[in-house]
């Protein structure tokens, strides 16, 4: 893949769907399903690791700056896991997006139920 962070302008990435379009222009080519682990580490997430917990999803540890980041991701079935995947890259990549405790956004079971019942699953 050839898209970097330096193709997603900050400003114009405001929502999931901006981020989104922001990144099929930048890779066109883009292959379905989108293999999520190698664009996330495309852009600049260095690890994606299991996240062995019932009470939450997912979460993202990144530095102040979201120079790089680590994306933790519950175990389950496939397609919830890209899911939760592309979720947390959403909150690395969009700016506005601001974590409760600097660095880390922790994301329950009930948040992502919230989430998937008003938004098209745009990484399934």
């Amino acid at each position: 893949m050839a898209v970097s962070r330096l193709d997603l302008d900050g400003r114009a990435v405001g929502s999931p769907q901006g981020l989104v379009t922001m990144i099929l222009k930048a890779e066109p080519t883009l292959t379905v399903p989108v293999p999520i682990e190698r664009l996330s580490r495309d852009l600049d997430i260095q690890d994606i690791q299991d996240l062995d917990t019932d009470g939450f999803e997912g979460g993202l540890i990144t530095d102040t700056e979201r120079s790089r980041g680590v994306i933790l991701a519950r175990k389950a079935h496939p397609y919830r896991r890209r899911f939760t995947i592309a979720h947390e890259l959403g909150h690395f990549l969009i700016p506005t997006h601001l974590p409760d405790t600097p660095g880390r956004f922790l994301c329950s079971r009930e948040d992502m139920r919230r989430l998937a019942a008003t938004s098209p699953a745009l990484f399934s």
